[in-house]
């Protein structure tokens, strides 16, 4: 799972441990936003659609644009593929999150999954905005078993800066799970 699809995919082997033997989180969301007041705003049906139809798109936009890596080509593709995502629905999925309160402090969900016995893998940029040191440091005290990976000269689109030591990592912690063996 990669950022907020890392909290998701966390969530899911949380709820389904059996079904998950490995788990790779990539600048996985930790604590969220501090904007209670939007996400009250968000939370109000009709209201929350039309504030984010309003505002919350270009906002959107405008945020992903400014963690986009810096170098070309990836920082053309890094928009491009966010651009689109918000055109297919990604900004409807952000408002389902913030009415179920996703944007809180998830740190609990993370420290659940010590218990599912997965070979859990954590990657993140060291330029990272979004995903800190201090998210790492919560994510270390969490999950003191994983595998934890600090990609140099990265930001929080790691996963296009550097695909192929990411793809390595995941590589990796499958082989953990799988055969509870490391390459």
């Amino acid at each position: 799972g990669v950022s907020m699809g890392g909290l998701l995919a966390a969530a899911h082997c949380r709820l389904h441990p059996r079904d998950v033997l490995s788990l790779s989180l990539i600048c996985p969301v930790v604590r969220g936003t501090t904007g209670t007041r939007s996400r009250s705003l968000l939370s109000i049906p009709i209201l929350g659609e039309l504030a984010l139809a309003a505002t919350g798109t270009r906002r959107l936009r405008t945020r992903l644009t400014s963690i986009a890596p810096a170098t070309e080509p990836e920082r053309s593709s890094f928009i491009h593929a966010a651009h689109e995502q918000l055109d297919f629905g990604y900004a409807r999925a952000l408002l389902a999150a913030g009415r179920s309160d996703l944007f809180a402090d998830q740190s609990r969900i993370y420290a659940s999954l010590s218990d599912t016995g997965a070979a859990i893998s954590i990657i993140r940029g060291d330029r990272d905005t979004e995903v800190t040191a201090a998210d790492m440091a919560i994510l270390k005290h969490c999950l003191p078993a994983a595998t934890f990976a600090e990609i140099p000269n990265a930001s929080h689109a790691v996963l296009i800066e550097d695909p192929a030591i990411i793809t390595a990592h995941i590589i990796d912690n499958i082989r953990k799970g799988h055969f509870g063996c490391q390459t």
